[in-house]
């Protein structure tokens, strides 16, 4: 005990003198840096001891891939992981988060395009078939007016046939008979009766072949307005499913790129080594999404204009029995006695039996 308190007290005076000689030279004491030197020696050495144990525990994990020794005891080894791995693995994951956020305003976008086609489709059509409606009015007007027009000249001829036919007899000398009094009026109203129908059946005609291809017309037309209709319902149908099962890809890549993430901080060496791929993944990804929205965008509701075809008509008979001759080409002409062209050269006989048969 004598010699450890000399040792102790000497070592005790020597420090402070140490301590005397750096309080008046400004130096460090030398039993400070000595102890500064000796924990620095330690620390190393603790260092040192982590990383070989590190390299042992690496070394057993190797042989034995389970995780126990050949004892029986349990090891582990931390992850080696990679940083640089583990940022592409993220950086995927928020661009496909991006790519997954941004599909339904593509969507809309595609919807909208296609709407503007199909308004724009239907309002061809309804101008289409406003124009052809307006050329089919007209046909039928000028058929109800050319039969108006008909009617009234035949009347006119009925008329002027009478008062030349009594001209005629009267200036015969048979005036007042039966002849210029019945039989006459009989003989022009009977042919203008037969004028009449034929131009009634005439306009008939013509109003029906015009009717038929103006229904066809509508026919077709509204066919055409249910096809537009259904085509725009299908490709709305169809933009919605190619997003929705786009959506579903890309959940499918963000899961993929959550899990490969997970297994690279957990060290795995395919993940780690597949992570540069994410860059070809989300390039992919990013070029179908881009495809389908201009794919979706170009889409254009198209139709079936049907032609309307004005019905081919047949014209108005022009030949009338009218007393209307050409005075200045017949020098014969007369006002009382120009009727049928040579009608007025027969005998009485043969006039009379010319006005019962006609």
């Amino acid at each position: 005990m004598a010699d450890f308190f000399g040792r102790q007290g000497s070592n005790l005076f020597k420090d402070a003198i140490d301590s005397g000689l750096a309080a008046i030279t400004g130096q460090r004491p030398t039993w400070q840096i000595q102890a500064d030197i000796d924990a620095a020696k330690a620390n190393a050495k603790a260092t040192q001891d982590a990383i070989d144990k590190r390299k042992a525990q690496a070394a057993q994990n190797q042989e034995n891939p389970n995780g126990t020794s050949s004892a029986g005891s349990s090891g582990y080894s931390a992850p080696q992981r990679d940083l640089a791995a583990e940022a592409f693995y993220q950086s995927g994951i928020d661009q496909t988060n991006n790519l997954i956020g941004g599909l339904g305003g593509r969507e809309n976008t595609a919807l909208q395009s296609l709407m503007q086609s199909y308004n724009n489709t239907r309002a061809k059509q309804d101008v289409a078939r406003a124009d052809n409606e307006s050329d089919y009015n007209k046909q039928s007007d000028r058929l109800i007016r050319e039969n108006a027009q008909r009617k009234s000249q035949i009347d006119n001829n009925v008329r002027g046939n009478i008062t030349a036919l009594q001209r005629l007899l009267g200036a015969r000398g048979a005036g007042s008979s039966s002849a210029s009094q019945l039989v006459v009026p009989q003989a022009a109203a009977a042919q203008g009766t037969a004028q009449r129908a034929d131009a009634t059946q005439t306009f008939v005609d013509n109003k029906d072949a015009t009717d038929t291809n103006w229904n066809r017309y509508k026919r077709e037309w509204d066919q055409a307005r249910l096809d537009t209709d259904a085509d725009y319902e299908n490709n709305q149908k169809d933009i919605r499913s190619q997003f929705a099962q786009e959506g579903i890809n890309a959940r499918q890549k963000l899961q993929e790129l959550l899990t490969n993430l997970s297994a690279a901080k957990g060290g795995d060496n395919n993940a780690i080594n597949s992570a540069k791929s994410v860059t070809n993944t989300i390039n992919d990804l990013q070029n179908k999404i881009a495809e389908l929205s201009q794919r979706s965008q170009s889409r254009v509701i198209s139709a079936n204009d049907p032609t309307y075809q004005a019905a081919a008509t047949k014209a108005m008979s022009n030949e009338t029995t009218s007393t209307a001759q050409n005075s200045t080409q017949d020098p014969n002409y007369d006002a009382t006695a120009s009727y049928y062209g040579d009608v007025k050269d027969l005998s009485d006989e043969e006039l009379l039996k010319h006005l019962y048969t006609a």
